[in-house]
């Protein structure tokens, strides 16, 4: 059976694509110091789409948590403790008792952790695969964990807000939790312990042919609303159970990346590959190599923005320099300034000058004399008069 991939709360292996991360800036120089860049590979948790309708697209945006071994180093700087921290199943010890995220199957290595700076917003290609994660949380597991990298985010965020006003700040943090975050706790609780993967309860009797995907069996897929309902925090988790069909594409497809978008620029977010094969590691590498490399596309994306606007310089010298040897020559190249007065007289001939002004020309037959009204061909006499001494007024006093 064919599912979502990537699909939402799978941990996988991924690194950077750079090349793809910076492609719609079209510029030869970043295409060839994106192709220098050495990437390597590290392991995170794909826990869910920002918009779970953008899936349908070719690309999408996932909040990508990666997994650190061992408690992360304090940084007392930042405010960021190594208690805010949430450990992986099967590892379960905390400094702060916290609950363990329930990863099925657990994951192959012990002492991992989620923690907030490692998390970081990134695209990944988006489509069908019969290729089934290792390890994943189920929707309302990945939704107990980004409450947790929220909360601890939210306090890094507030002692940061008191330093800057001069205010008493908190380190290390408190143990306490927010009540959004034990909501959905104690909704993720109710639906454990699991003892089979989560998307069975969605596949049905399709799980034999996961189990087996050489045999075919093309029984319809149950609705996945009776399965998993609304969390607490009121997120719409759709079903990742997807059909065998391309995503929509064309001008349909660019309609949808507009409205879904919440980023000013999305298509320059770092776009990310990924397997799901955890057995290339015998230990999950430290994240932090995967934010050097973030640093380093910033820093060719900063030396892009920098010649664009060196090159935009330039040309405005040029254009200047050849505005001027234009006027040299006696030549007007600027348009009149429009004063107030100006604009003002506009609107006043638009009212009042310009309806009197037109006049029907009567038919002039041969035969009829002419007469006073038909010789002022459409226009009285004494409203051409206002008009060209009040724009010689204007004009003198510009």
């Amino acid at each position: 059976m064919s599912l979502a991939a990537p699909l939402p709360g799978a941990y996988a292996v991924v690194w950077l694509d750079p090349a793809a991360s910076l492609e719609r800036l079209d510029d030869p120089i970043v295409r060839e110091e994106c192709q220098k860049m050495n990437t390597r590979k590290y392991v995170a948790c794909i826990t869910e789409p920002v918009n779970t309708i953008a899936m349908v697209l070719h690309s999408c945006t996932f909040k990508v948590d990666f997994v650190v071994q061992g408690l992360p180093p304090d940084d007392p700087s930042k405010f960021y403790h190594h208690c805010l921290s949430v450990p992986i199943l099967p590892n379960a010890s905390h400094p702060t008792e916290r609950r363990p995220m329930q990863a099925f199957p657990p994951l192959p290595w012990s002492d991992c952790y989620h923690a907030v700076p490692y998390r970081v917003k990134a695209r990944c290609e988006t489509g069908t695969s019969r290729d089934h994660p290792r390890s994943c949380l189920s929707l309302d597991e990945a939704a107990v964990l980004s409450a947790f990298m929220i909360n601890d985010d939210n306090h890094i965020y507030r002692q940061e807000r008191a330093r800057g006003a001069g205010e008493e700040t908190s380190y290390p943090p408190p143990t306490g939790l927010g009540e959004n975050l034990l909501d959905e706790i104690e909704y993720a609780d109710k639906r454990l312990p699991m003892t089979e993967p989560w998307w069975y309860a969605v596949l049905g009797q399709d799980k034999q042919a996961d189990a087996n995907p050489r045999i075919a069996t093309p029984t319809k897929t149950s609705d996945s609303s009776s399965a998993h309902a609304k969390p607490p925090s009121a997120r719409a988790q759709e079903s990742p159970i997807a059909s065998e069909k391309d995503p929509i594409d064309g001008d349909i497809a660019d309609l949808f990346a507009a409205m879904l978008s919440h980023d000013d620029t999305p298509e320059l977010q770092p776009f990310v590959r990924y397997t799901y094969n955890l057995s290339i590691f015998d230990s999950p590498p430290d994240p932090a190599g995967f934010f050097q490399e973030l640093a380093q596309l910033e820093r060719i994306k900063a030396g892009f923005v920098e010649r664009y606007q060196r090159r935009l310089d330039e040309v405005k010298l040029e254009d200047d320099a050849y505005i001027a040897s234009l006027e040299a020559r006696g030549m007007r190249v600027k348009g009149r300034h429009q004063t107030r007065l100006r604009r003002l007289w506009r609107g006043v001939e638009s009212h009042f000058c310009w309806p009197f002004s037109q006049l029907s020309v009567p038919i002039k037959r041969t035969s009829d004399p002419p007469s006073a009204k038909a010789r002022t061909y459409g226009r009285p006499f004494t409203w051409r008069i206002a008009c060209s001494i009040a724009r010689r007024f204007l004009i003198y006093v510009e």
